[in-house]
Parts: C-alpha cells; structure tokens; sequence
C-alpha cells in the first residue's frame, strides 16, 4: 500500500523538522527588545446615575523583535554549490585592471582597502534596510503595524545574480514604532557578532570546484550600507529627518542654508571620521537636553552608530546613498514631469501622441518586463508621485530621448526642439 505524501506532516512541530532537514531552513530567534507599558480598561461599572465608569490599569507587554542567525544563514547559503563556486574563485585583485567599472570591486575604496589587500578572497557583505506596511497603506491603520527589516547580499556574488530573490538574506525584522522607542542594538547584535568573528575567520563546509564538500577558512567584512535617506541616517547615528540638521548630509559638511541657496558650484568638504567620533563623543557628555539637542542640530548627530564597532566600518565612508530612492523616486521623476509639462505646451508633442509611441515603441526583452506606463496629464500637471516605478522610470529616463526623436511630430525647424 503507497504512503500517503504528507504522512508524518500533520503537525506544525513535524513540518518545521521536515522544512530543517529537507531544505536546510534556519529558523529566526525572537528577541525581546524592553517592557512597553499601555492602558487598558479593568472594569466598567454602572454608578447610580445610571452613568459608566471604570478604572484603568497599567498592562506591561515585552515588544520583540526577530533575527536570522548570520552565520547560519551564511551557512546555508555557502552550501549551494554555485555560490561556493563565485566564493571560491572571487579575488579582489582581479578587479580594477579595465577602464570601465562593472562591479563595486573595480572602485578605488575597495581596491584601496588594507583588508581585502590582505584577504583578497574575502566576502564583502552589503547591508541593506527598509520599511514596509502589511497592512492597507491608505488606512487607518497606517504605520501601526509598520515593518523594519534588514538584509544583506554577498557582493562576492556577480552584479548580475546580486538582486535575486534567492541572494538576499533576511538579517531581522522589528516593527517600525519599536526601532524608534529601543533603538537598534539589541535587533543588530547577531550581525556585528557576526561580522566580529568573521574578521578573523570562521570555518564553514563548501563544495570545492570538483563539487566535494570541504572546509574552508571563511573570512569577511562589512563593505556599505544601502538605504533611503531615513533609513541610511537611522543605522549610521544621522538626523533622519533632515529638515531639522543644520547640516543634513551623511558624507559632506553642506548647510541646509547653501542647499537652499543652490550653493554647490563648490564642493563641500566630506566628513571626517575622526572629527565624527568626536561629535558622537560630545554628544555623550553630562549635558543639559537643550544642550545635546542644538549640538545634535548643528552637527546631524543623534548618536554613535551601533554599526562602528563592525571592524574597519566607518560611518562617514561606507554609508551610500541610494541612487533609487534619491534619483528614480527623487530627482528624475520630477524633472521628467517638467520637461514634459514644458514640450506640451510649447506643442512639441501630445500627451496622447507619447502614450502612443509608448505603446507601440520596440522594447528589448528586458525592458519589456519594466517598460514605462501611459502618462496621465492630469498626474504630470499636479504635485502627487509620477504614476511610475523605479524600474519603469529608469527605463523612460534612458529611452525618452529616442522616443523624442523618432517622433515625427516633432518640429525640427524650430532649434529648441533640438534642445529638448
């Protein structure tokens, strides 16, 4: 008589032991980040004005948070044979020999680094954060049950397969209002451990070229940390609302007063480290709340960055800026509506006749999956979000150009549409 396929899977605890044997799952560790305390009501009563009352008592609940075990995660992945091979065969110096830069590696930071210079196979991971609701993003329970999440991806691995669902490792996830009350230490403990221990060099099995298993002497180090603007300031020790810094930026010493008044035709002097460890110092002192606030104000400091005691992490360097938050959902999106609000009505072209070269326009395979949508007048008029994606919006920023100039309603005898 045949076994029935799910026989011995009737129970959660049977199914989660079938999950860590079969798919080698690493099981994320609840962690309790402090006590919250809310009001509730005790009790209601009816008093003989025939009108309720009631008492209200303190209720104490611990707020968690989740993180996936680096090192087990890390693991896990290393046991996929072709990630053992882009491991295995990865060497910094083979970067940086063209004159065309495809890879992070083939930058002067990391060909300049005294550890990878030292360790040239070691991996270089990238930490990444986001925000996230689960729950209707228009109602009323916005940002109530809001998600922090951290990931990170093995740079070792090519450009190509980095952004892959199956490359990116979930590193903890905390609820958006608890990262605000408790801060991120003890949410990001597992990963600066992590990143501790693999300085020196961790033993972990691999499959060598030949495909048998091994062990090998893995090493590895913090390379950047990606992010919105209020995330990258959160995990950096920045102001993250940056209207209230007097100096808003992560890497240079700009004023908010010379970013109002355009004034970048002179290049601001990048932060220094060591001056930072100093801010982040002051701010430490006995000092009055007024004090530490307009100190906090004047240097775009909030704090010392948990992520500085990652070996040879520097929080003025390694922090990026995010080119699809900043330019494809930033700058791009809004000098795009005004380029295109200018040629409608110069009549260079129709709204109507773009959605048609649009539509119609000859895409790659590539571009077809992220291909630009029809532009609604009405959105490119108004101050709301450009009706695109980061992706989609790239794809329009590079063909809107050849769009543009295939369109033979264009016209050519007027010299500002060569402009345009």
């Amino acid at each position: 008589m045949e076994q029935p396929v799910f026989q011995g899977l009737n129970s959660n605890y049977r199914l989660k032991n079938s999950w860590a044997k079969s798919f080698n799952n690493v099981e994320p560790v609840k962690i309790k980040l402090n006590l919250v305390s809310s009001f509730r009501n005790k009790k209601k009563k009816r008093s003989s004005s025939n009108q309720t009352t009631g008492s209200y008592a303190v209720q104490k609940q611990n707020s968690h948070g989740y993180y996936v075990p680096v090192l087990k995660s890390l693991q896990a992945l290393l046991c996929c044979p072709s990630v053992s091979k882009h491991i295995l065969t990865h060497n910094v110096a083979d970067f940086g020999k063209e004159e065309c830069m495809t890879d992070v590696f083939d930058g002067e930071y990391f060909q300049s680094d005294p550890y990878l210079r030292k360790n040239p196979g070691a991996l270089v991971f990238a930490l990444y954060s986001d925000d996230f609701e689960v729950a209707n993003p228009i109602g009323h329970h916005r940002k109530t049950h809001k998600l922090t999440s951290f990931y990170y991806v093995l740079l070792n691995i090519p450009p190509y397969l980095r952004t892959k669902l199956e490359a990116i490792q979930l590193v903890a996830m905390v609820k958006t209002t608890d990262v605000k009350k408790h801060g991120l230490s003890k949410i990001l403990k597992n990963f600066i451990k992590s990143m501790q221990k693999l300085q020196n060099g961790v033993y972990m099995a691999t499959h060598s070229p030949t495909g048998a298993s091994q062990k090998t002497l893995i090493r590895g180090k913090l390379g950047f940390v990606l992010g919105d603007v209020p995330a990258a300031h959160l995990l950096g020790g920045f102001k993250e609302s940056v209207g209230h810094a007097h100096k808003p930026c992560q890497s240079c010493e700009i004023t908010k007063e010379e970013l109002r008044n355009n004034s970048v035709t002179v290049p601001s002097a990048p932060r220094d480290e060591d001056e930072h460890l100093e801010r982040c110092d002051v701010l430490n002192t006995e000092m009055s709340q007024s004090t530490r606030d307009y100190w906090s104000k004047m240097y775009g400091v909030t704090r010392r960055s948990e992520l500085l005691d990652v070996p040879h992490f520097m929080a003025t360097k390694c922090i990026l800026h995010d080119p699809m938050h900043i330019l494809l959902e930033g700058i791009v999106p809004q000098e795009t509506k005004r380029l295109l609000v200018h040629c409608v009505e110069n009549r260079y072209f129709t709204i109507e006749k773009l959605n048609s070269i649009i539509r119609n326009f000859e895409y790659t395979y590539d571009e077809r999956k992220d291909k630009p949508v029809e532009v609604s007048w009405q959105n490119v008029q108004s101050n709301t979000k450009f009706n695109q994606t980061a992706q989609s919006m790239k794809n329009l920023l590079v063909l809107l150009p050849f769009l543009l100039k295939h369109h033979n309603g264009l016209r050519h005898q007027d010299p500002k549409s060569e402009q345009v």
